[in-house]
């Protein structure tokens, strides 16, 4: 599940490149799907996106509910 993938990610950082989120993708299908997954990810307000400057990197930033000592989505 890719909404897993994207929160695994965070969890050990604070924040993260966008980019570095599809490096090891390898078809357009995987790709859309995770892109759907951070859509999804960034609703459900555990992620945050940043850009500090125009047309700058995006940033991924954790939010206090990604943080939080709740279980995560996906875990019981």
């Amino acid at each position: 599940d890719r909404m897993r993938f994207i929160i695994d990610r965070m969890e050990p950082v604070e924040s993260l490149l966008f980019d570095q989120l599809f490096e090891d993708v390898l078809t357009r299908h995987v790709l859309v799907v995770t892109f759907l997954a951070l859509l999804e990810v960034i609703r459900l307000g555990l992620v945050q996106v940043l850009q500090s400057e125009v047309c700058g990197p995006l940033r991924l930033l954790k939010t206090k509910n990604l943080s939080s000592e709740a279980p995560p989505y996906g875990k019981s």
